[in-house]
């Protein structure tokens, strides 16, 4: 039966609004941002609930969606269901980061599914893709804000960051692998637009639109070039080659990015020769601290996967694990010389890795299908998937909403346009519109867009405004407890809340919070903290346990190895000396030998 003028013109306008919401997605969760939230990724991801509510409040409107885009994307679904499924009843198993990590990922494969009939329309495709180069424009210009300093309370100086030009992202990595992403893109149209110019007043047209294109290439690869980010760099070259490769290398393509990409390596060598020219030069040496760490991270998550290779160790649980095989890693002959810290390695800066160690072989054959299927593609797209899939190897974009928005939707153009038709969701037998479908994913995607939006968020602006609070010097113990009150929270507030406890004094609180931390994360700050605690409360055997994993954590740290020493007598006090030289200096050993002589508390005990 055919529909109705009335309905096809209310379908017509759902599906417009639709549209909207998605270009309302692509361009909000790249531009949102807050410091008033625990991170700028938390508020990025409430803004994908709210336009998720929005999107599934539409589809049930709509009453009717084509199941094309579950199965589309069912594999993804299937994914992160397997990954979940099979840790959720383990004792061992560690979800209190799945909240803030794997959620939003889920929020966001919900969008594409609800999104999917839009992308199989040209001219939404075109939108879509135009709004994403918006986007990177406007984070652009965030970034030239700070970089300008114009307006200081809108993005804070934080002490101790090694890469200041965060913009809108909180980290330099994450800024320039969104720009990498869209850089090829944008050469893309450019390398297109005249080409497919008609009459002269088109080609007049199309000239200016490719100036307007080639000075969006310039603004973009300026800011790749200021955030000092050498795998965005790679990736941004990876995914042009492959743009201009799926269009044909003409001398008038090669042309585009040889006039644009020298003016903009000048002009960001020229405003920050230390994150561009230093940057490169220290590359692969001793100088080079983002690449020396990287093998210590990769080390110690090879390690993690020997242990979890079938099916990982749960989604969300890399951070809570990652302490004891980083120890691991340095413990290991020759582990003293990888370049290492003592801050939390909260991800490997490599997806693949990533993926491998939480979801193990059974997540990496579900990835691998997923990527075979988008092989079998082609467009425009490719080039940027290129330069995700790059920059995913050496950081960490799959835990930014907006890089997994995008990554989507651009498989999702690709996917869609193998099936494409005039109108939304009208191919025969395959398309057909489902009153089930538009249920189904209206009623999921407003229950976990409304669930991460009154669950998650609040938490997150509860422990940044507790944090603040400590930071001023005003008591902050009535806002750390209306944070840990709130259901889903960070076991990083344990730890916070212990710190603010034990400046006060209430060493016997403090301990209560260290070790409620510990059941969430398992660093050598936490262990330590306990080791100190259990040492005023003369419990040896205790003291001696928390030092012992705060060493194998952090080797090079005095107060943990001062400890060791003071609980070792006899033959294990000389096998703690010997282990304490390979990490101190033979001043600093002798110095510590001297300090805790004859204050054996415990017998028969080794260090790692």
């Amino acid at each position: 039966m055919e529909p109705s003028l009335e309905t096809k013109s209310a379908n017509v306008f759902l599906d417009g609004a639709r549209g909207a919401v998605v270009c309302l997605a692509i361009a909000g969760t790249a531009c949102a941002y807050s410091v008033h939230m625990e991170t700028f990724l938390d508020a990025k991801a409430a803004v994908l609930g709210v336009l998720l509510i929005c999107m599934g409040l539409l589809t049930i409107l709509r009453g009717r969606l084509p199941w094309e885009g579950v199965r589309t994307y069912s594999l993804l679904a299937l994914f992160f269901a397997v990954a979940t499924g099979l840790h959720i009843f383990r004792d061992d198993s560690r979800f209190h980061d799945f909240p803030y990590e794997t959620w939003p990922q889920v929020l966001s494969v919900l969008f594409a599914i609800a999104a999917f009939d839009l992308l199989k329309e040209a001219r939404w495709r075109k939108r879509f893709l135009a709004m994403l180069i918006f986007s990177g424009i406007l984070v652009s210009f965030a970034a030239i804000v700070q970089v300008a300093d114009a307006f200081p309370a809108w993005f804070p100086t934080y002490d101790g960051k090694a890469q200041p030009l965060y913009s809108v992202f909180g980290n330099s990595n994450l800024l320039g692998a969104y720009l990498a992403v869209l850089v090829p893109l944008l050469v893309w149209r450019m390398a297109s637009g005249l080409r497919e110019c008609g009459d002269s007043e088109e080609k007049r047209s199309g000239i200016g639109m490719w100036i307007v294109d080639a000075i969006v290439l310039l603004l973009f690869l300026l800011i790749l070039g200021l955030t000092g980010s050498r795998g965005a760099w790679g990736a941004a070259l990876a995914g042009t080659i492959v743009a201009l490769g799926a269009r044909g290398v003409t001398p008038k393509r090669a042309f585009v990015v040889g006039l644009v990409a020298p003016l903009a390596i000048f002009a960001a060598v020229y405003a920050a020769p230390d994150r561009t020219v230093e940057r490169l030069s220290h590359s692969m040496s001793r100088e080079d601290s983002g690449g020396n760490l990287r093998l210590w991270f990769w080390d110690g998550t090879r390690r993690m996967i020997r242990d979890h290779w079938l099916v990982g160790t749960g989604p969300g649980t890399f951070a809570y694990r990652s302490p004891y095989y980083m120890g691991e890693a340095l413990w290991a002959p020759g582990g003293e010389r990888l370049a290492h810290n003592e801050l939390l390695v909260e991800d490997p800066h490599c997806e693949p890795l990533l993926i491998l160690a939480e979801t193990g072989a059974v997540g990496a054959i579900i990835w691998l299908v997923m990527i075979v299927i988008v092989l079998r593609c082609r467009g425009p797209e490719w080039g940027s998937l290129v330069a995700l899939g790059a920059v995913a190897c050496v950081s960490f974009p799959f835990r930014s909403p907006p890089h997994v928005l995008a990554a989507l939707l651009l498989a999702g153009m690709l996917l869609a346009r193998r099936r494409s038709t005039n109108g939304v969701g009208q191919e025969p037998g395959y398309a057909t519109p489902s009153r089930a479908c538009a249920a189904l994913v209206g009623v999921i995607s407003v229950g976990l867009g409304a669930g991460y939006v009154a669950l998650v968020s609040p938490g997150s602006c509860l422990l940044r405004y507790a944090q603040d609070v400590h930071l001023t010097g005003a008591p902050p113990f009535d806002a750390y407890e209306r944070a840990l009150a709130w259901p889903l929270q960070r076991p990083t507030a344990h730890e916070h809340y212990g710190i603010a406890l034990l400046n006060a004094g209430r060493k016997e609180e403090a301990r209560r919070q260290f070790e409620r931390a510990l059941k969430g994360i398992d660093t050598g700050a936490v262990h330590l903290a306990l080791a100190l605690l259990a040492v005023e409360r003369h419990d040896g055997q205790t003291a001696f346990g928390h030092f012992d994993a705060a060493i194998w954590r952090w080797p090079q740290n005095e107060t943990a190895w001062r400890g060791i020493l003071a609980g070792s007598v006899g033959e294990s006090r000389e096998t703690a000396l010997n282990s304490a030289r390979r990490w101190l200096d033979e001043e600093t050993v002798q110095r510590l030998d001297r300090e805790t002589g004859h204050q054996g508390t415990t017998r028969g005990r080794s260090t790692p």
